[in-house]
């Protein structure tokens, strides 16, 4: 196969779905209602300022999000039933089947959890189409091949995505296909991405609305307004023809 001339890395909560893995678990009934009461005043009070979130801050929600799922008793059999439902958007599949064929490797990066993020991956048969998933991995009783069973007992920190260390991320992937980082081509929907991928010009928003367009539009080099991954399949492909 011949050398990759660039590498994608995408974000997964907001990005390739709706909404977020985290929400979708926390609001589903199952946890402790103290935990819950807890946590949903927590993501309130993180999302009303999410442009200023240090990565102690982010590291910390995400501790506390686990510790929630751990003290309420959460197995993985818990989440598969919670993610049942989770679609991808519209375009999100041809759209990985496209960088399949065109040799781009592609990476996830995201402050999710790797495991849930697997979840929705096995579900649509891309498990095998991602080369890299960067996202806090779970301790759990079992696992199996890179799939999590039993109950959650904690996770691994060194593998807690931040604002930060996004770009640490990205420019790990594009080393692993000796690509330079002048290549990388990022795509995310949220302040958190403001380090994704090098180059500002080779990050990509992607908003629901105009008003959320305006707002991200200072940590990316293009934004779009969208809810079909065939306008950011048409981005990647006029990048990599420049």
């Amino acid at each position: 196969m011949d050398q990759p001339t660039h590498v994608v890395v995408v974000d997964f909560d907001n990005t390739l779905i709706s909404n977020s893995l985290h929400y979708r678990v926390e609001e589903s009934g199952i946890l402790r209602k103290d935990l819950h009461a807890e946590l949903f005043g927590l993501r309130n009070q993180n999302l009303a300022r999410l442009d200023e979130l240090t990565d102690e801050e982010s590291y910390n929600w995400a501790a506390t999000a686990i510790e929630a799922y751990v003290n309420s008793g959460l197995s993985m059999e818990d989440i598969e039933k919670v993610l049942e439902g989770v679609k991808l958007k519209e375009g999100v599949v041809e759209f990985i089947d496209f960088l399949g064929e065109s040799n781009i490797p592609l990476a996830i990066i995201s402050s999710g959890i790797d495991d849930f993020i697997r979840i929705i991956l096995r579900k649509h048969s891309l498990s095998f189409s991602i080369n890299e998933v960067f996202a806090t991995k779970l301790i759990t009783d079992f696992n199996d091949f890179g799939r999590s069973y039993g109950r959650i007992r904690g996770f691994n920190s060194g593998s807690v995505v931040t604002p930060g260390n996004k770009r640490d991320f990205s420019l790990y992937f594009s080393e692993i296909f000796q690509v330079h980082r002048d290549s990388i081509l990022a795509i995310g929907d949220s302040s958190f991405d403001r380090n994704l991928g090098h180059l500002k010009r080779n990050r990509l928003g992607v908003a629901e609305t105009q008003g959320k367009a305006e707002r991200i539009a200072p940590f990316f080099g293009e934004v779009i307004v969208t809810d079909h991954f065939v306008s950011v399949q048409e981005w990647v492909m006029r990048k990599i023809l420049q």
